[in-house]
């Protein structure tokens, strides 16, 4: 069962719902206007907007303010200014119900031939019995040949248009039976009705229906007629009704004297004239003291109406359009029900109830939904609010933590730490810092970098007050005690940045590297000394050795015996080419390698002044990679080449001939490879060079392979060529 109060039942009701459908007008009037404002006109309208709209003249069998019909205009008329815009049918009022008699009609009739004579009509409407029956009566007089658009025709058959054919719409049907089933299951002991209708038109035709009714129900319960009478004999009638009886208004706006009533006015009168339950077939009569029952609604009726209308607009042919039937719904008074002791529950489960009484929270929900809302979010803002101080409260007590460890942890740091701001002036230092320098906490605040920097170093100061670029810096600067020493401090600097980006200050860890400083100042020295020392050492040794070289160079120049001479001649070279190496030493900037390019350079060219006299005629070439030896592999080489480019000067170019001696070494993976060669006349057949027992080659493999740890391979074709190969020592 569906329960409602006034508002879900509008905008279904008529009148009884007016002041709702006031308010829910003027949001469809406003609505309206936004539609058109944002110029939404789009739809049939869009349509027809360049062509002139066309005429509609609308028969109202009724008057104006008479409820029913008036309701079938409001569903009529939207649906016709929906199909066009500028449509406005011309209604025509024939006050059937005031002026029931046919002199009237004839009276209309004229009228309406004389009003629209010469004038382009489109379609007709006809609401209620009275204007159908006119067009048919007069279809060859009254818009012939026009189509026709009927709604709340009562009685209904095919053969009402047969005079016209061009004619469909909606028929009210009247369930009366179904009204009368629904009244006995409200009142089980229910034994007669009396059917309350006027003697119109309509009237007569809905009691038309009612008696094929009241033959079906013959037997089970009895329908009776109110005569033609005025309403003072019918207010009579009602009020003698007795048990088992209840009433059923079908339609009754004009008495037998022709009083014409509205439909508020007639319902009320006999509602209250009757002392048994009052029924009804139209929702307009709902709210006025009837009990309820199977209703019809005016303006769903107009509304089916006008989609038939436009589809007769747009050229569809009226005859081939099956006339509709508009059916009614249970709807209840629940406050008359329980006036008559009529129990709610045994109403259809889909009934629809007005004047339900209303719970305190439906009656003023409008003001306790808002409150409840707002005292709702009032009630999660204020746990929101007790959530954000408790938080705030555990926050606190975790900072004050966290600022307690922090101070404890920055004051027993081992390093200093000092916040310093743009100006150079100090924020914050911890103890440590203050003890390296002598001075107080208190006594460093506010005061300037400046203070506690020594003379040559106060140009740095540009990296403590954000001169430098941002980023983490690393510097080591000499600080002033308080006591006038110095103190060597090592800092890393970060610079600090507030919300905006800008830079703030400057964040310094310190470290006290003063021992740290001094001990490399000592290494320096040490190391200073010891290269002096070695510097000195390499001097002496050259020194001697050339005095030892000048000595066999003076012997040599006064023995008289070649084989003498060449004994000298040979060990002064072997005594230069050790003293190259110091030599080379001597002039180079570490005292621990030794060039290899340069010490063969200088030797080859001392050997191929002492040994190449004919120099023009064999050239000594050599191509030595950047390669740095030790001191203990630089001696052995200088004696092997000595003795390999000796050699070869003195043997390998017999007779004068030319020829080239070159020397090349290479490294490769801590591999060096090293080889002298000439293109004279190689070594003499069958001679095994490794079990000779000239001095030079012996002193060239015990030099290659014992103290270089080397290899040595001899080949002889085209020339003599020797191949030195040894893993260069580190340092």
């Amino acid at each position: 069962m569906r329960n409602t109060d006034t508002e879900t039942l509008e905008p279904a009701l008529g009148f009884w719902g007016t002041g709702i459908r006031t308010r829910i007008d003027v949001w469809v009037i406003w609505l309206g206007l936004v539609l058109v404002l944002v110029g939404v006109g789009s739809g049939p309208n869009s349509a027809w907007a360049d062509e002139p709209p066309p005429l509609v003249v609308v028969l109202n069998s009724y008057h104006q303010g008479e409820d029913w019909s008036d309701n079938e205009l409001a569903g009529l008329l939207p649906g016709l200014e929906n199909y066009h815009r500028f449509l406005a049918p011309a209604v025509e009022h024939l006050d059937a119900k005031r002026f029931p008699g046919p002199e009237h009609l004839s009276r209309l009739e004229t009228f309406l031939i004389d009003k629209y004579r010469g004038r382009h009509v489109d379609l007709v409407m006809a609401l209620d019995n009275p204007a159908l029956d006119l067009l048919v009566s007069r279809a060859d007089r009254l818009f012939p040949g026009l189509p026709v658009v009927f709604a709340g025709i009562n009685g209904w058959e095919p053969d009402m248009i047969k005079n016209r054919p061009q004619t469909t719409g909606v028929a009210e049907v009247q369930d009366l039976e179904g009204a009368i089933r629904l009244a006995r299951s409200l009142i089980p002991d229910l034994k007669t009705v009396l059917a309350i209708h006027d003697h119109t038109s309509s009237g007569l035709a809905v009691r038309r229906e009612a008696e094929i009714v009241r033959e079906r129900l013959k037997g089970s319960i009895q329908i009776e007629f109110t005569p033609p009478e005025p309403f003072h004999d019918l207010e009579k009638r009602l009020n003698a009704l007795g048990p088992q009886t209840a009433a059923v208004i079908m339609t009754y706006v004009t008495d037998a004297a022709g009083r014409t009533f509205t439909r508020e006015e007639s319902t009320r009168l006999i509602t209250s004239a009757s002392p048994r339950p009052v029924f009804a077939m139209h929702e307009t009569r709902l709210g006025y003291g009837i009990v309820g029952g199977l209703l019809l609604e005016g303006r769903e009726h107009g509304r089916r109406a006008s989609e038939i209308a436009v589809r007769v607009l747009k050229g569809e042919n009226p005859s081939a359009i099956p006339v509709a039937g508009e059916r009614s719904r249970p709807v209840f008074d629940y406050s008359a029900l329980v006036r008559f002791h009529i129990d709610p529950g045994a109403a259809p489960a889909d009934s629809v109830f007005i004047n339900r009484p209303v719970s305190p929270w439906r009656e003023h929900r409008d003001v306790l939904v808002p409150a409840l809302v707002v005292t709702v979010f009032l009630a999660l803002l204020t746990a929101l609010l007790g959530c954000s101080v408790v938080r705030l409260r555990k926050t606190r007590a975790a900072l004050r933590v966290n600022r307690e460890d922090y101070r404890r942890l920055v004051d027993n740091l081992h390093e200093g730490i000092w916040e310093i701001d743009p100006d150079g002036r100090t924020r914050f230092v911890n103890p440590r810092l203050a003890e390296m320098l002598g001075y107080s906490v208190d006594e460093m605040k506010d005061r300037s970098v400046y203070d506690f920097l020594d003379e040559p170093d106060r140009a740095a100061a540009g990296l403590l007050l954000g001169d430098n670029e941002p980023g983490r810096e690393a510097v080591e600067l000499r600080f002033l005690r308080r006591d006038g020493s110095s103190r060597y401090a090592s800092l890393e600097i970060s610079p600090i940045w507030d919300d905006q980006g800008a830079r703030r200050g400057t964040l310094a860890a310190v470290a006290d590297v003063t021992h740290r400083v001094q001990a490399r100042k000592n290494l320096e020295m040490a190391l200073k000394e010891k290269e002096t020392l070695l510097q000195e050492v390499h001097h002496r040794v050259r020194n001697n050795m050339q005095i030892i070289s000048s000595l066999l160079r003076l012997q040599n120049n006064a023995a008289k015996d070649e084989h003498v001479r060449a004994i000298l001649m040979e060990s002064e070279a072997r005594v230069y080419a050790m003293a190259s190496v110091h030599e080379t030493l001597y002039r180079s900037e570490s005292f621990a390698q030794v060039d290899l390019s340069v010490y063969v350079t200088r030797l080859t060219d001392f050997l191929g002044a002492a040994f190449g006299g004919n120099g023009d005629k064999v050239r000594i070439e050599h191509a030595i990679e950047d390669i740095l030896l030790n001191l203990d592999q630089a001696s052995p080489i200088g004696l092997i080449l000595n003795e390999l480019v000796t050699n070869a000067l003195k043997y390998a170019f017999p007779d004068g001939r030319t020829g080239r001696v070159r020397v090349t070494a290479e490294e490769e993976n801590g591999l060096v490879r090293m080889m002298v060669s000439d293109d004279g006349v190689g070594l003499p057949a069958g001679l095994d060079w490794t079990r000779t027992s000239t001095l030079g080659l012996r002193i060239v493999k015990i030099l290659a392979e014992d103290q270089l740890g080397g290899r040595l391979d001899v080949q002889s074709a085209n020339g003599t060529t020797f191949v030195i190969q040894f893993r260069k020592k580190d340092g």
